[in-house]
């Protein structure tokens, strides 16, 4: 991963269960629970909530409308944060640093229900 080349391009929250995510410019995320305002985030007295933040590659996202011949946008793909120029993959079970923040890659996300009945 070249770390001077990976970045942060879109952000989305979504505040309920089968609504729109909305693109923010800024997000506020407390340790532990995950990002403040989305449907995720947990405010649970430090235990760790595990699915708190999701991440999905730009570069993915547009893998996956070449292979279906398809143009989802990546807000579609109901994840927090999109990335560019980072393999996702090669994070799993380590922690990483977005801007001030330290995320613990847990486990690899399989497309959400929503998106998988778009499909």
């Amino acid at each position: 991963m070249n770390k001077n080349m990976a970045k942060i391009i879109q952000i989305f929250t979504c505040d309920q269960t089968g609504n729109q995510t909305v693109e923010r410019s800024e997000v506020v995320a407390k340790a532990a629970c995950g990002l403040v305002g989305d449907r995720y985030f947990v405010d649970n007295n430090g235990d760790a909530n595990k699915g708190a933040i999701t991440l999905q590659s730009i570069e993915a996202i547009q893998a996956c409308n070449r292979q279906l011949g398809s143009d989802f946008a990546p807000g579609a793909f109901r994840r927090n944060l999109i990335t560019q120029g980072v393999e996702l993959n090669e994070l799993l079970g380590k922690k990483f640093r977005v801007g001030e923040v330290v995320l613990c890659a847990w486990e690899l996300c399989q497309p959400c229900r929503y998106l998988q009945e778009m499909l």
